[in-house]
């Protein structure tokens, strides 16, 4: 989903499960960010979704920017092309990018938002790392970097990385949404709820984390607290989400008839 800016869980795009159907952030992982340096990260300058310029006309100014200062253009466009669903082309600026200068944190963390988007893991993997060598607090990286291996099936992996990230920013809801996916994957359906309601105590409107607290719940055991969840999902969920707002409506009928039945 994939946003491209400094320090955010940005969009993996949403992943179906087994049913229940989980959702790894439609609207979370990965936002791309402008930053002159690695001193410079945290005050990024984030590019607006809405601001899509034709492509003809960033390529033709490319040439024209880079005679600049080639770090910050390249970092620039890299992160402009990758938000125009280019990152083939936004993977070549910022491999430059990193070549001219190997201390430039945000130039290894926008390289491995775009290998992510390619779905190549590995790569991604090493680009988020070395972006956490050079700026060990640059949170969102090791988020993303527990989303790479969540995509890769390195569940063990994810854990670790988003536990680290929540422990170094505790009030960060997509590091706890990272860490409640994961979980429960990996059939810690406690944790997953423990980590889905410090989600939710962050941002209580988020339809997506109601939706796996629902599903954590559910396999738990608690079907009253999931209800209740699918209730408030389906409220926050407005139009979107149909896929998971049809199984919503399918278990909450199965409950009431059950209960009529009794």
């Amino acid at each position: 989903m994939h946003l491209w800016g400094e320090l955010g869980i940005g969009d993996i795009k949403p992943r179906t499960m087994s049913a229940p159907e989980l959702y790894l952030g439609a609207s979370k992982y990965t936002i791309w960010f402008f930053a002159t340096s690695a001193a410079a990260v945290g005050v990024a300058a984030l590019w607006p979704f809405t601001r899509k310029p034709k492509k003809e006309e960033i390529e033709k100014s490319l040439s024209e920017h880079e005679a600049g200062s080639p770090t910050v253009d390249l970092v620039e466009w890299g992160i402009r092309l990758g938000q125009l669903g280019r990152p083939e082309l936004a993977v070549q600026r910022l491999e430059r990018a990193v070549k001219i200068n190997p201390q430039d944190a945000s130039a290894y963390y926008n390289l491995g938002l775009a290998l992510l988007e390619m779905k190549q893991y590995r790569k991604a993997a090493e680009a988020f790392d070395k972006a956490l060598q050079i700026e060990p607090g640059l949170v969102n990286a090791r988020i993303n970097l527990g989303c790479v291996f969540f995509a890769a099936g390195e569940y063990d992996s994810a854990v670790a990385q988003f536990e680290k990230a929540v422990e170094l920013k505790p009030n960060d809801a997509d590091g706890w949404f990272g860490l409640g996916c994961v979980r429960l994957v990996l059939g810690n359906a406690e944790g997953s709820v423990e980590a889905f309601e410090q989600a939710l105590s962050i941002n209580p409107k988020d339809a997506e984390a109601k939706f796996n607290l629902a599903c954590a719940l559910l396999r738990k055991g608690d079907r009253e607290l999931a209800e209740r969840q699918l209730q408030e999902f389906l409220e926050a969920a407005g139009n979107e989400m149909a896929q998971q707002r049809a199984y919503a409506r399918r278990l909450l009928h199965k409950q009431e008839r059950e209960v009529s039945d009794q």
